[in-house]
């Protein structure tokens, strides 16, 4: 019997996944060459059903092996089209990181005075809290994800602040699978950016 899902139920799929997925991957998982070989097929093959692919992703992502892990990221999100899909897999990418990483592109006057505020066109912000639920960083507190001092990630929106410099950043996913946006100083001038995934 052939079974069919449909998108509500890919919906739902997807959303438990962005809440759950890092504590699904506790313990890692270990697969056998075959596994590796037909997951790496089904998440990077041209016509395949989004669940599926979604599936293999978080089979890979999930690995014990920390190159599979890189590779899913990087991959999945390169032959993924499907916008959840895509999404989540921004979202697993974030919540992995230990480190948030800004680069600043100025190219103007202003924008040079910004950077210069910032002491430098790369921002990194150390990782000290997660919250699955609420799908945020903190940068600040170790228990908490606090507005002035967190990143949220809302689909392929990725928004923070960080109160002690005044930086808000915006940034969305694009097709060339990079985090664009920008970043200003309390909301004034802001500076094209982008946030490193890879």
């Amino acid at each position: 019997m052939k079974i069919v899902f449909r998108p509500f139920l890919l919906i739902t799929f997807i959303t438990f996944g962005l809440m759950n997925l890092a504590q699904a991957c506790e313990p890692h998982k270990s697969h056998s060459t075959d596994e590796l070989k037909s997951l790496r097929d089904t998440m990077t093959g041209a016509d395949v059903d989004p669940f599926d692919r979604l599936y293999a992703f978080q089979e890979l992502v999930c690995s014990d092996k920390p190159v599979i892990r890189a590779f899913a990221i990087k991959e999945g999100l390169k032959n993924s089209q499907d916008e959840m899909v895509r999404n989540q897999i921004l979202f697993d990418t974030l919540m992995q990181k230990t480190q948030i990483t800004t680069v600043l592109y100025p190219k103007t006057a202003d924008h040079k005075k910004t950077v210069k505020y910032f002491r430098g066109e790369v921002l990194v912000h150390n990782v000290k809290y997660r919250d699955q639920n609420e799908g945020c960083i903190s940068f600040g507190s170790s228990s908490e994800c606090k507005t002035k001092t967190s990143l949220f990630v809302r689909g392929g929106l990725v928004e923070y602040q960080d109160g002690n410099f005044g930086a808000i950043g915006s940034f969305r996913l694009v097709e060339t699978n990079q985090l664009i946006g920008t970043v200003s100083v309390n909301g004034k001038n802001p500076v094209p950016a982008s946030v490193e995934l890879f």
